[in-house]
């Protein structure tokens, strides 16, 4: 892609470097402020909401070393006793 701009760049047609250069320029400022400087910054003020699962996305398999797999229920670990039960 750099090189595609760079040719654009370097070309007679006074349109085609304006374009190259504008390119060019968008995607070092994309590849320098946006990615190295505002999603660290905005995951940094977001904090916990930025890991926030909503409950609709549960239904989605999970993926990884248990493929498929959801994580079992978790058991009561306190035995309930009916009304007839003696404890």
């Amino acid at each position: 892609m750099a090189l595609v701009f760079w040719g654009c760049f370097t070309g007679s047609l006074i349109g085609l470097q304006q374009m190259g250069f504008g390119l060019g320029m968008a995607i070092l400022l994309d590849a320098t402020n946006v990615r190295c400087v505002m999603v660290p910054a905005s995951m940094k003020f977001l904090g916990k909401c930025n890991w926030y699962l909503p409950n609709w996305l549960e239904r989605v398999p999970m993926c990884g070393s248990n493929r498929l797999r959801r994580p079992p229920r978790r058991q009561p670990t306190t035995r309930c006793y009916s009304r007839s039960e003696s404890v």
